[in-house]
Protein backbone atom coordinates (compact mmCIF):
# COMPACT_ATOMS: atom_id res chain seq x y z
CA UNK A 1 0.00 0.00 0.00
CA UNK A 2 1.10 3.08 -1.37
CA UNK A 3 2.34 6.25 1.67
CA UNK A 4 0.16 9.06 0.84
CA UNK A 5 3.77 11.07 0.59
CA UNK A 6 4.59 8.70 -2.10
CA UNK A 7 1.80 9.82 -4.06
CA UNK A 8 2.05 13.20 -4.05
CA UNK A 9 3.54 14.63 -7.60
CA UNK A 10 5.82 17.82 -7.83
CA UNK A 11 6.23 19.91 -10.51
CA UNK A 12 9.64 21.04 -9.98
CA UNK A 13 12.62 19.68 -10.21
CA UNK A 14 14.75 20.32 -6.69
CA UNK A 15 17.94 20.04 -7.69
CA UNK A 16 16.80 23.29 -10.11
CA UNK A 17 19.59 25.76 -9.11
CA UNK A 18 16.95 28.40 -9.31
CA UNK A 19 14.47 26.27 -6.84
CA UNK A 20 17.30 25.86 -4.25
CA UNK A 21 18.06 29.27 -4.29
CA UNK A 22 14.40 30.07 -3.51
CA UNK A 23 14.41 27.68 -1.24
CA UNK A 24 17.08 29.33 0.53
CA UNK A 25 15.79 33.04 0.35
CA UNK A 26 12.28 31.48 1.95
CA UNK A 27 14.43 29.74 4.42
CA UNK A 28 16.53 32.72 5.63
CA UNK A 29 13.31 35.37 5.64
CA UNK A 30 10.52 33.32 6.81
CA UNK A 31 10.17 33.47 11.02
CA UNK A 32 7.14 30.17 10.55
CA UNK A 33 7.98 27.50 13.32
CA UNK A 34 6.69 24.11 14.21
CA UNK A 35 5.37 24.59 17.34
CA UNK A 36 2.47 22.76 18.72
CA UNK A 37 1.05 23.43 21.75
CA UNK A 38 -1.85 20.74 23.02
CA UNK A 39 -4.96 22.44 24.88
CA UNK A 40 -5.68 21.11 28.08
CA UNK A 41 -8.87 19.90 26.17
CA UNK A 42 -6.99 18.24 23.86
CA UNK A 43 -5.09 16.32 26.47
CA UNK A 44 -8.46 15.60 28.19
CA UNK A 45 -9.69 14.05 24.84
CA UNK A 46 -6.87 11.64 24.44
CA UNK A 47 -6.87 10.92 28.06
CA UNK A 48 -10.17 9.56 27.67
CA UNK A 49 -9.46 7.76 24.54
CA UNK A 50 -6.49 5.84 26.44
CA UNK A 51 -8.37 5.19 29.88
CA UNK A 52 -11.40 4.46 28.06
CA UNK A 53 -13.57 6.80 29.73
CA UNK A 54 -15.98 8.85 28.38
CA UNK A 55 -15.52 12.67 27.56
CA UNK A 56 -17.63 13.77 28.97
CA UNK A 57 -17.07 12.54 32.79
CA UNK A 58 -14.70 15.11 32.28
CA UNK A 59 -16.50 18.32 31.56
CA UNK A 60 -15.36 20.87 33.92
CA UNK A 61 -12.38 18.82 35.63
CA UNK A 62 -8.95 19.11 35.27
CA UNK A 63 -6.33 16.52 34.72
CA UNK A 64 -4.07 15.86 37.26
CA UNK A 65 -0.78 17.57 36.53
CA UNK A 66 0.87 14.12 35.88
CA UNK A 67 -1.53 13.07 33.46
CA UNK A 68 -1.72 16.27 31.68
CA UNK A 69 2.00 16.64 31.05
CA UNK A 70 1.79 12.82 30.15
CA UNK A 71 -1.03 13.10 27.24
CA UNK A 72 -0.03 16.48 25.99
CA UNK A 73 4.08 15.30 25.71
CA UNK A 74 2.18 11.98 23.59
CA UNK A 75 0.04 14.89 21.37
CA UNK A 76 3.81 16.75 20.19
CA UNK A 77 5.23 13.43 19.68
CA UNK A 78 2.77 12.19 17.42
CA UNK A 79 2.55 15.62 15.93
CA UNK A 80 5.94 15.22 14.80
CA UNK A 81 5.58 11.92 13.20
CA UNK A 82 3.13 13.90 10.57
CA UNK A 83 4.27 15.01 7.43
CA UNK A 84 4.93 18.58 7.24
CA UNK A 85 1.96 19.76 5.11
CA UNK A 86 -0.31 18.47 8.14
CA UNK A 87 1.76 19.89 11.50
CA UNK A 88 0.72 23.35 12.98
CA UNK A 89 2.57 25.64 12.30
CA UNK A 90 3.01 29.33 13.47
CA UNK A 91 3.52 32.47 11.27
CA UNK A 92 2.00 35.26 9.43
CA UNK A 93 -0.12 33.82 6.74
CA UNK A 94 1.95 34.14 3.81
CA UNK A 95 4.48 32.28 5.74
CA UNK A 96 2.61 30.03 6.83
CA UNK A 97 1.47 28.98 3.10
CA UNK A 98 4.74 28.82 1.70
CA UNK A 99 6.15 26.17 4.38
Amino acid sequence: MAKPDEKISIGYKPEDPAFREMVRALILGTYTIFMYDPTDDEAKQLFARVRKVSVKSLEGKDLPVQDNKEMKARLRCAEGKLLNIFRHCKGDASETGLV
